[in-house]
């Protein structure tokens, strides 16, 4: 593996939550101690589902919310205290591209007006330098010049996504946050912004975060994979090894979910429990298939299954045959 460009050590998010005017604070666990790496170039794609940290974990590296502890270390550099000037200065680093293109690009101005509005933000160039590189953005994302005349409300869904992709891009970043990228787009157009999104990437040497809930999506893009549930990562690693030697039931229900024809019998039942009241020991014990009393009441550690691959579960040693069968 390369040098990781990001860094991420024991990170953690705890909000305080009051229920009601009068009721006493309670503490919710966003993200409840996770650490891995992004190599430079590469795509770490955190998967699972609504609820269990990822945004979160997202917005903490993008510099939108503080820790409550642990690092962040983007190209050797510790984030996790930085000032408002410096979270500034980070953005040239690191850009969103963000789920909804319906809702994250303003109606009221033109398309090449968005694009270059983080170049006016950060006083990079004049106004002909500017027209250029929108130009220059337009033809990278693979729409036409006078794209740039139009506004959101007279482009596809997929249209919009490139204009958000080409503001991304506008800054030169080193890596870009993708949160959800394609979940709101028709499944005959997320095909072609992954594509282009693999294109980008090979072509810029970017590093991308990739956020989603769909495993298909994140097996197709990554080259490394981390499965969260309720704020704490439960398999990461290698992408082949977390998806062809899948140990946690967990994540064995992802790709069965993701895979047509696999096995019912590890279908995922029952919803995410609360954050504000999490279940004792391992979080996945009240919808696994093979909770044992041991997994009532010890949180398993990540542990090395084998090369680049970290699985928290109590019976990782069990096969992924057995594991269908449980």
């Amino acid at each position: 593996m390369n040098a990781p460009f990001i860094a991420v050590s024991d990170l953690a998010k705890t909000y305080g939550v009051r229920r009601g005017l009068f009721g006493a604070k309670r503490d919710l666990k966003a993200v409840a101690g996770i650490s891995f790496d992004i190599e430079e170039g590469g795509t770490f794609g955190l998967v699972g589902e609504s609820g269990s940290g990822k945004t979160t974990t997202a917005k903490m590296i993008m510099g939108a919310e503080p820790p409550s502890s642990g690092s962040i270390r983007i190209a050797a550099r510790d984030i996790t205290a930085n000032s408002a000037a410096e979270t500034f200065a980070l953005r040239r680093t690191l850009q969103p591209v963000l789920q909804d293109p319906y809702s994250s690009l303003s109606p009221r101005m033109r398309a090449g007006r968005i694009i270059d509005e983080p170049l006016r933000i950060h006083g990079i160039g004049n106004e002909a330098s500017r027209a250029e590189k929108v130009r220059e953005l337009l033809d990278l994302v693979g729409l036409p010049a006078d794209a740039a005349h139009r506004y959101p409300s007279e482009m596809s869904g997929g249209q919009r996504q490139r204009i958000a992709i080409a503001r991304a891009l506008s800054l030169e970043p080193r890596c870009i946050v993708l949160d959800e990228p394609v979940s709101a787009l028709d499944v005959s157009i997320q095909a072609q912004i992954l594509n282009l999104l693999k294109d980008l990437q090979r072509r810029l040497k970017l590093t991308y975060l990739l956020i989603s809930h769909d495993l298909a999506v994140v097996s197709y893009m990554s080259s490394r994979i981390g499965v969260m549930y309720l704020g704490r990562l439960v398999e990461v690693g290698a992408r082949d090894a977390v998806l062809n030697d899948t140990r946690h039931p967990y994540t064995l229900a992802l790709v069965a979910g993701a895979t047509p024809g696999r096995s019912a019998a590890v279908a995922l039942h029952g919803e995410i429990p609360s954050p504000l009241n999490p279940p004792s020991g391992c979080p996945f014990h009240t919808r696994c298939p093979m909770v044992r009393d041991r997994c009532r009441s010890e949180v398993p550690p990540l542990q090395p299954v084998g090369d680049d691959h970290l699985v928290a579960c109590h019976f990782s040693d069990i096969s992924r045959t057995e594991l269908s069968h449980a």
